[in-house]
């Protein structure tokens, strides 16, 4: 890296990228991923760091002081609120575990699809029956079919780690993880407790009741004596 203040975007790096460190997020509008590389050497560790937070405007523009944290944890890769480290070389080799064993099923699939392929092959050719050759190809198609199928899985495994999306493990996350059973659960509980408050209102109310009709049946009498009395004076 022979200018650490120079940013250009790169696409994400395949197994083989060179991938030293990468920097998302320079603004809210306009998405930016910096890669920076170690020459002659396979990716074994990629380190992030997150300017996401930072907001570029006119008003507020980009500038040295927003790369202080950035450049201060460069040279460790060290980890923060906003830098973070995913062990690449860690996560491939769990994914090739995990993808094995489908890949040799697929392996035994495909031996087993092309034995029902010649046998098929060979029906056709011995005439042993329309209803015997169907079934053969039936078998060998589904062999075949359930290969594809687990290959497929374990492509699907392995291909997996080059996402590289940014997704900061240090941030604590706003969402609501809540299930739906979970949120109707609470709506159910809140209801029940707006129950009870109106219950008790009501009850307020209604003990109240007699002295609240008292005072507005005394109302009009005292208004309009008090209004006899102006007249009289």
């Amino acid at each position: 890296m022979d200018d650490p203040a120079r940013f250009a975007s790169h696409a994400p790096a395949n197994g083989n990228g060179k991938r030293h460190g990468t920097q998302q997020s320079l603004n809210a509008a306009v998405k930016s991923i910096s890669g920076f590389f170690t020459k002659g050497r396979p990716t074994e560790k990629i380190w992030y760091f997150d300017l996401s937070a930072v907001k570029v405007g006119k008003k507020t523009p980009l500038t040295q002081a927003h790369f202080e944290e950035f450049f201060k944890l460069l040279p460790t890769h060290g980890d923060s609120p906003n830098a973070w480290t995913v062990d690449f070389a860690a996560k491939q080799q769990a994914a090739l575990e995990q993808a094995r064993p489908l890949r040799e099923k697929a392996t035994a699939l495909f031996a087993q699809a092309k034995t029902g392929e010649d046998e098929w092959g060979d029906a056709r050719k011995t005439n042993y029956g329309e209803a015997k050759a169907a079934a053969a190809e039936a078998k060998w198609r589904a062999t075949e079919r359930e290969a594809r199928e687990a290959l497929s899985q374990a492509q699907g495994i392995e291909e997996a780690i080059y996402d590289l999306k940014a997704v900061n493990p240090n941030r604590t996350s706003e969402e609501d993880t809540r299930t739906p059973q979970e949120l109707l659960d609470f709506i159910e509980t809140k209801g029940r407790e707006a129950d009870a408050a109106l219950a008790k209102l009501r009850g307020l109310i209604a003990a109240a009741g007699p002295a609240q009709q008292a005072g507005k049946a005394a109302s009009p009498k005292t208004r309009a004596e008090y209004g006899k009395q102006t007249d009289n004076g």
